[in-house]
């Protein structure tokens, strides 16, 4: 704002200028005389008659380019203030995108069972899909984010106990995120612990092998099978 102010400050001097030193132009008499005839060694008119003519000084004759030169020079420091913080706030904003882009979901990690080379993995990207033991591969399905809230999510959606069953034996699915206890796990001495009532995941029946479903199991039948998080 106040570089648009400078600027046309500047600009209406310059108008002023131009204005002024026309109107001075008009205003200025003829001289009849040369400088040798209307002026004396003492500054003073030689002729009598030239007086009410030129009804000037010397000085009185400078204050016209006195002005225009003030109000040249006020010009030329509100242009150039004004172009400055012009400049100065164009460089301080940021390049505005021509297409708004969405920001990247958070990349997660792959869910080891132990040194298997199998990762916990949904089925597919959408609510409800069976969560299993797959190949290890650099896929979406297979990208664990933990988050601050408790819960581990694929993109949008949350690990999840399906149906927020507490029974044994009970599917781990992906589902849209609800905020429910089925949805909350953490990571606990190679354990992964739901936090609907205590229990852990395991592979079904204690078997890592490739398509086996992830299921709730008591933590002390998993025994010496753990889950790692790997980038």
């Amino acid at each position: 704002m106040l570089a648009w102010i400078l600027l046309s400050l500047g600009v209406l001097l310059v108008i002023a200028c131009v204005v002024v030193a026309v109107w001075f132009k008009r205003r200025a008499p003829e001289p009849t005389k040369s400088p040798a005839q209307l002026w004396t060694e003492t500054d003073r008119y030689y002729y009598a008659e030239d007086l009410p003519e030129h009804g000037v000084t010397p000085e009185a004759d400078r204050r016209p380019l006195l002005v225009l030169g003030g109000m040249a020079v006020l010009a030329v420091v509100a242009l150039a203030a004004g172009g400055t913080l012009m400049l100065r706030t164009d460089q301080d904003q940021p390049l505005a995108s021509s297409t708004p882009t969405a920001s990247p979901p958070p990349i997660g990690s792959r869910i080891t069972a132990g040194e298997s080379g199998l990762c916990l993995a949904a089925e597919y990207a959408g609510d409800g899909a069976p969560v299993s033991l797959r190949t290890c591969q650099a896929t979406e399905t297979q990208q664990w984010q933990p988050v601050d809230d408790g819960t581990i999510r694929i993109g949008t959606r949350c690990m999840d106990v399906a149906g927020a069953e507490t029974k044994i034996g009970t599917i781990i699915q992906l589902a849209e995120c609800n905020g429910n206890a089925a949805q909350l796990f953490r990571f606990e001495n190679g354990k992964l612990i739901s936090g609907l009532n205590g229990n852990c995941v395991d592979a079904r029946s204690g078997k890592v092998a490739p398509g086996v479903g992830a299921v709730i199991q008591r933590c002390a039948a998993v025994g010496a099978r753990t889950w790692q998080q790997l980038s």
